[in-house]
């Protein structure tokens, strides 16, 4: 199985995303340091959640105030009967400028969100294509639920009727395997306690 990776930057944090055959690495720089964690992908939660600001609305209250900026310095570089303060006016017209600046690059949140079991994934959705994000998203769950039908999907007649079904039923519920998948891994189980116990 092919290791798939994926990079992510957000201002000055930056993530880099690596998918194993039954783990994903995950690694986040930043400025002040470096954290690294290794995700079993057993435990991955493949519940998709898309959360998104809008940023459009930042990015526009951000080209007004910037504008602002602009319109008093040159309403007040205009006007010579000095209504405000030199000092004034710099002042409010520079904090207005700065908090336009702010606001137009401040990252807006996108995100992909993998829950459902006991980690929890956080991706940027659009960087550095939504499709990539998506294709890398789809292989990971992919690969977890591979994972977890090799380890609880394995028919095994040494195990007890109650907890073998009880297996299956789960992969079942957790939509892992589909109805017809459950009633053949029910099947050989059955099937494979006979034999063994015309063997014995």
């Amino acid at each position: 199985m092919n290791t798939l990776g994926l990079i992510q930057k957000q201002g000055f944090t930056r993530y880099e995303f690596v998918l194993l055959k039954e783990t994903l690495s995950v690694r986040q720089f930043t400025i002040t340091g470096k954290k690294e964690w290794i995700v079993n992908l057993e435990h991955l939660g493949y519940k998709t959640i898309l959360e998104k600001e809008g940023g459009m609305t930042i990015k526009l209250v951000s080209v007004f105030l910037g504008l602002c900026s602009i319109l008093i310095v040159i309403a007040n570089a205009a006007d010579h009967s000095q209504h405000m303060n030199s000092w004034f006016w710099i002042a409010l017209s520079t904090v207005n400028f700065w908090m336009a600046t702010a606001m137009y690059f401040t990252p807006v949140s996108n995100e992909l969100r993998l829950t459902g079991d006991s980690e929890e994934l956080v991706f940027l959705s659009d960087k550095p294509t939504e499709s990539a994000v998506r294709e890398f998203v789809t292989e990971a769950i992919n690969r977890s639920k591979k994972v977890l039908l090799r380890k609880y999907g394995t028919v095994d007649s040494d195990l007890p009727e109650n907890l073998m079904l009880s297996q299956i039923n789960w992969l079942l519920d957790a939509e892992i395997i589909n109805n017809e998948v459950f009633k053949h891994l029910k099947a050989n189980y059955y099937i494979d306690k006979q034999s063994r116990r015309i063997r014995n």
